[in-house]
């Protein structure tokens, strides 16, 4: 079986919206999905600055249709869909895509982050066995070298920089933008797989930091190095070790081969299309009327 970041992430979310739209890539059959999610314009823009980054892909003053299709273009679908999100029905650059561009020019104009990529290797196909039963594919933004150290680097565009919230042994606590968007656990599997490269499966031999540019304007730019955590990682997939069993490749294995039912989260756009009117049996229940509604029988009466 299959599995990436992006379906791993799915599954936490909403295991039947996951399964509808995953299940052929999973078992390799790549079936038309039962489900599909449109490109969104953050996805749009996204792709954008990744292909200007990494890609050399260079924006005319207008854009050039074909040109852009073909630079969007990725394994989920033609580059087509992101047309809409970053040009105008003139034809030209849209606000979000003109800010997108700008942002990627000030990160390429950066020294270091300029050298960081002219030291590096892009678009780094990742595809490990991690077991028997699972593959694990994805793709390296940037491998290079930072203070002599071999390092995974994950290219990103985001919206804000400022803390977030997450849920922490039950509470709600303030974390930093990078821990909130959980970009850890995809960075811990390219380490895992840069490092099963050497043919030891060495781990704590890589780092891994994420470099971005803001959607603001100006863009903001900076880097931010990630501890290791490779062994989190495994422990999340297979419950510590590769042949431990209980982690959540194990319950998604069972979702996938139909052993276990998919779970439905019950308010994303996939479990609202499958809601059904149902007509109830029986006589509905008569509300309790009381005071909280400042209705006693003795107001009703008067």
């Amino acid at each position: 079986m299959i599995m990436s970041n992006s379906i791993f992430r799915a599954f936490l979310q909403c295991p039947a919206r996951a399964l509808a739209m995953h299940r052929g890539r999973i078992l390799g059959t790549y079936d038309t999905p039962e489900w599909t999610e449109p490109t969104s314009r953050a996805m749009a823009c996204g792709t954008l600055f990744d292909r200007m980054v990494l890609s050399g892909y260079v924006p005319g003053d207008k854009p050039d249709m074909a040109a852009l299709s073909a630079a969007c273009a990725s394994t989920y679908g033609n580059g087509d869909s992101a047309i809409e999100h970053l040009t105008t029905k003139k034809g030209e650059w849209n606000s979000y895509a003109q800010v997108t561009i700008r942002a990627a020019q000030r990160l390429l104009a950066d020294p270091a982050a300029a050298a960081m990529i002219a030291n590096g290797d892009t678009h780094i196909a990742v595809n490990t066995e991690l077991s028997p039963l699972w593959t694990w594919r994805g793709e390296i933004d940037l491998l290079t070298q930072i203070n002599g150290r071999r390092t995974v680097v994950d290219v990103k565009h985001p919206g804000s920089t400022d803390d977030g919230w997450i849920v922490c042994g039950g509470k709600n606590i303030k974390a930093p933008w990078y821990d909130v968007w959980g970009y850890w656990f995809q960075l811990a599997g390219y380490q895992y797989y840069v490092e099963s490269q050497d043919g030891t499966q060495a781990l704590g031999l890589t780092g891994a930091g994420i470099m971005y540019a803001t959607n603001s304007d100006p863009a903001a730019v900076g880097y931010i190095a990630l501890a290791d955590n490779v062994e989190r990682w495994l422990t999340v997939l297979f419950g510590g070790v590769l042949t431990s069993g209980g982690g959540m490749l194990d319950k998604i294995a069972a979702i996938v081969t139909g052993a276990a039912p998919a779970p439905s989260c019950g308010h994303c756009d996939y479990c609202a299309s499958r809601w059904l009117v149902q007509i109830p049996d029986g006589e509905p229940a008569q509300p309790v009327v009381g005071d909280e509604y400042g209705l006693t029988e003795e107001r009703v009466a008067i």
